[in-house]
């Protein structure tokens, strides 16, 4: 798995060139597989095993960094500000199948502007080998690999009846993912859906349907934990 070493110091201090960082983790039992120059940065392709999924984002190989060398970890702070109404009145949120998704939360961003990322965030992206798209799927894009924790936008005014339903896919179900491809469903597939049709595969793939747009103004964002047998 790539990382940014300008990306890990944005979490403490980490004066060691890249080859030092990378015998770092290689004592900590995190092998480096290749040390590459990017730019000014470098990345480190580290083998994270599998019993190790807090090291799988940059605030967990820091802290695992700080650890080694007993430097204090800087969690980065939110100061998220709050608009009168409230997320339930916006939209619904039903679980019909708890034993595949155990917990979906979701927050509502209104008055959004979609639009490229600032450089700083694009070059934090292409520094690991991703391709920055647009603002908000660039953003999640970043929570993901700075914390290990996914995230899914979707467009709230193209969900039906503005709900979102956890649930198996139903007989002869079919859906276009945001590859392009059109998926038929089976199902034990766990899908989110609208009012009438699924919209992404959960843990998976979004959908075509409900996928981020210019004309995006209103964004559901999805933070959920699904089962990893239905992943």
């Amino acid at each position: 798995m790539r990382f940014s070493l300008d990306w890990l110091r944005a979490y403490m201090e980490l004066p060691e060139t890249a080859d030092q960082v990378a015998e770092l983790l290689a004592q900590a039992g995190l092998p480096v597989d290749a040390v590459e120059r990017w730019g000014a940065d470098h990345t480190l392709d580290v083998d994270i095993l599998a019993n190790r999924p807090d090291c799988m984002c940059h605030l967990g190989l820091a802290r695992e960094l700080a650890a080694r060398t007993g430097r204090p970890l800087r969690i980065p702070e939110t100061n998220p500000t709050y608009g009168p109404e409230k997320a339930e009145d916006l939209a619904t949120i039903e679980i019909v199948h708890g034993d595949l998704c155990s917990r979906y939360t979701a927050l509502i961003l209104t008055g959004v502007s979609v639009g490229p990322s600032p450089s700083w965030l694009q070059d934090r992206l292409a520094s690991i080998g991703l391709r920055p798209i647009n603002n908000l799927v660039d953003a999640t894009n970043f929570v993901l690999h700075e914390m290990g924790q996914p995230l899914h936008a979707f467009d709230l005014d193209r969900l039906d009846g503005a709900r979102v339903v956890v649930r198996r896919a139903r007989a002869g179900e079919h859906m276009q993912t945001l590859d392009g491809e059109n998926r038929s469903l089976e199902e034990n597939d766990l899908v989110i859906a609208d009012a009438s049709r699924a919209l992404a595969i959960a843990g998976v793939m979004g959908g075509a349907d409900s996928e981020i747009a210019s004309t995006t103004t209103r964004v559901l964002l999805e933070s959920a934990h699904f089962a990893p047998v239905a992943v």
